[in-house]
C-alpha cells in the first residue's frame, strides 16, 4: 500500500489521515486503510470509511435497514386492514390503495440502496448514541435527498447563489464539507467554484447512497412521502433523482465524523458547513479549534444555514444567536470577512401543501494566526504547548471578561494546580463537554486568554 509520508513536505493529495493513529493517508488509499491500524479499512458503496471503528457504524446502519424494513412492513399492514375493514368513499380507498402499493415499493428502493452499498440487514436494537436527536434511522433525511435531487424548485439554487456572494473573489482549490449530508450545495459549489478537491464528509448512509450515484450521473428512483399531500393523489409521488450537471472531477465522499474530520492540520483552503453548525455540534465553540485546525494559512470557513436548535441537544447557553456566533469566530482566531442573512424557502415540496422559511446566516471568516503567534508566541508559557504543566492563575484574570461561558467556565477552574488536560477532564464532568473535543477547546481558551491579558 503506497501510503503518503507524514513529513514536512506537502504531498498533493495528503489530506486524509487514519482516524486512529493520524497516519497521513493520500486520497487513493483511503479504501485501504492505515497499515498501522487494520480496523480502519472499509469501503461502503464506493465510499471509504474513515471512522475509529467502521465495522461497528457499519453494523449499526444494518440495524437501522432491519428497522425501516419492518416498520415499513407494519405500516403497510395498518393500511390493509383500514382498507379491508372499513367502508371508505371511494376516492380515500383510492389513496389508500396507493399508499399501500408504494409503501411496497418504496421498501424494495431503500432495501435495493443498502443491498448494492454491501450493507446487509442486522437484527439487533439501533445504537441510540446518534449525534442529533432522531437522525439514527434510514429516512431521516429523505427530505433534503428529494430537495436536493427530485424536487423542480429554486430552493438549491437560492442557496449556491447566495453562498458564491458571500465567497466572493476567492479561489479556493481544497474544500472540506463537515455534514454534506445530500450533496447538492456542496457540488454545485465545487463546480462553480471551480474547485480542484472536495471531500464531502457526513455519518449518514443513504444520503451519501444517493448522491454518489447521481453525481455519477445515473437515476434513483426514490418514493416521496409528502409530510402534508396537497391531494389524495400525492399522498404518495414517484421521483427519479438526477443531477442536471453530472460528473465533475475531484468531487469525494467520504464517511466520517464532522466532529473529528479525519484530516491532517492545514489541509484545506475552504471549510464549508451547511446546516450544520446549529444541529451537530452541542456547543458550537468546541467545533471551532477543529475548523481552524484543518485550515491552511489564509483560509476560510464558509457558514450556511439557521440557527435552528433542537432543546433536547443543546443547551440553553449554547444556543448562540447570529451576533454571539460572529463573537466566537472572532475569539477562535478568525477575521469576520463577509455576512448576510436572508429569509429563504425552505423543504417546500411541490406535492405538498406545508413548507416554511427559515432566516439563513451565511458569513465567510478567515483564518488568522493561531492564538500565541508571531510577538505573543515569543512570549508564549510552556504550559500553552504542554498539557500536563500547571496552568498559573495570572493577575490579570480576576478582571477578565469573557467573551463567552465556556471562556468563564475555563476562567472558573484556574487555580494554578490544574494542567490544561485537567481543566479539559472538569470541563467534561461538570459540563458535558465532548470528551474528544474538550482538550483543544480549553487551549483555545486558555491561548486567548492569556494573549488578551496584554490589553489589560
Amino acid at each position: 500500500m503506497d501510503l503518503v509520508s507524514a513529513g514536512p513536505a506537502p504531498v498533493k493529495d495528503a489530506y486524509l489521515h487514519c482516524p486512529r493513529c493520524l497516519l497521513r493517508l493520500g486520497w487513493a488509499d483511503a479504501s485501504q486503510g492505515c497499515a498501522e491500524c487494520t480496523r480502519s479499512a472499509r469501503v461502503v458503496g464506493d465510499i471509504p470509511v474513515l471512522v475509529s471503528d467502521p465495522s461497528e457504524m457499519v453494523r449499526d446502519w444494518g440495524a437501522q435497514r432491519a428497522l425501516f424494513s419492518r416498520e415499513t412492513r407494519a405500516t403497510r399492514d395498518v393500511v390493509l386492514a383500514q382498507l379491508a375493514g372499513q367502508a371508505l368513499p371511494a376516492t380515500t380507498r383510492t389513496r389508500l390503495q396507493r399508499l399501500y402499493d408504494r409503501l411496497g415499493r418504496h421498501l424494495g428502493e431503500v432495501e435495493a440502496l443498502y443491498e448494492a452499498a454491501g450493507v446487509p440487514a442486522v437484527d439487533e436494537p439501533v445504537s441510540r448514541g446518534e449525534r442529533v436527536p432522531g437522525e439514527g434511522i434510514a429516512t431521516a433525511y429523505f427530505d433534503q435527498i428529494h430537495r436536493d435531487w427530485g424536487w423542480d424548485t429554486d430552493e438549491p439554487g437560492a442557496a449556491l447563489e447566495i453562498v458564491l456572494e458571500v465567497l466572493g473573489d476567492r479561489r479556493p482549490q481544497r474544500m472540506l464539507v463537515l455534514g454534506a449530508g445530500a450533496c447538492r450545495l456542496p457540488y454545485e459549489l465545487h463546480r462553480a467554484a471551480g474547485l480542484e478537491t472536495t471531500v464531502a464528509i457526513d455519518i449518514n448512509p443513504v444520503p451519501f447512497f444517493v448522491a454518489r450515484r447521481v453525481i455519477a450521473g445515473q437515476s434513483v428512483a426514490l418514493t416521496e412521502f409528502p409530510r402534508c399531500p396537497r391531494d389524495s393523489h400525492a399522498v404518495a409521488v414517484d421521483r427519479t433523482l438526477r443531477s442536471s450537471n453530472p460528473g465533475a472531477d475531484g468531487f469525494h465522499l467520504l464517511f466520517a465524523d464532522g466532529l473529528e474530520p479525519p484530516v491532517p492540520d492545514a489541509s484545506f483552503d475552504l471549510v464549508l458547513t451547511p446546516w450544520f453548525i446549529d444541529q451537530v455540534p452541542k456547543d458550537l465553540a468546541t467545533l471551532l479549534p477543529t475548523i481552524h485546525r484543518v485550515l491552511r494559512a489564509g483560509g476560510a470557513w464558509l457558514n450556511h444555514g439557521p440557527l435552528l436548535y433542537q432543546p433536547t441537544h443543546t443547551q440553553p447557553a449554547h444556543r448562540y444567536r447570529e451576533d454571539e456566533v460572529h463573537e466566537l469566530t472572532q475569539a477562535a482566531g478568525f477575521s469576520l470577512a463577509r455576512h448576510r442573512w436572508d429569509r429563504l424557502l425552505y423543504m417546500q415540496s411541490p406535492a405538498g401543501s406545508q413548507g416554511r422559511t427559515e432566516g439563513i446566516a451565511t458569513f465567510l471568516a478567515e483564518k488568522k494566526d493561531r492564538p500565541g503567534r508571531g510577538a505573543v508566541e515569543a512570549e508564549a508559557p510552556g504550559w500553552l504547548e504542554d498539557a500536563t504543566l500547571a496552568v498559573p492563575r495570572w493577575p490579570e484574570l480576576d478582571g477578565y471578561q469573557p467573551p463567552h461561558p465556556m471562556f468563564a467556565a475555563v476562567a472558573s477552574l484556574i487555580d494554578g494546580s490544574r494542567s490544561s488536560q485537567m481543566i479539559a477532564d472538569e470541563m467534561v464532568r461538570r459540563f458535558s463537554l465532548p470528551a474528544d473535543a474538550a482538550l483543544g477547546g480549553v487551549t483555545t481558551c486558555l491561548a486567548e486568554m492569556w494573549r488578551a491579558r496584554r490589553s489589560q
